[in-house]
């Protein structure tokens, strides 16, 4: 995370019993950027979103979309 920290100015927003949620105020601009961050993040936590996200695909599109990351660990 603290490497998410340097890159994309990720800040932890919130910590619950079964996940975390970080803003980022760079989110990543590029596909190619969105889809290295989205397979650091499916080695982090093998659900983002807390949407049943479990593929590169998708959460690299849902990264484009939003400053707010979500992991989910149950």
């Amino acid at each position: 995370m603290r490497s998410w920290e340097d890159r994309f100015w990720a800040k932890l927003l919130r910590v619950d019993f079964a996940g975390i949620q970080l803003l980022a105020e760079r989110s990543p601009h590029t596909v190619e950027t969105a889809q290295r961050l989205a397979a650091e993040m499916f080695a982090f936590c093998d659900e983002y979103g807390g949407q049943g996200l479990h593929d590169i695909p998708r959460i690299t599109a849902a990264l484009m979309d939003s400053p707010i990351w979500t992991f989910w660990w149950d």
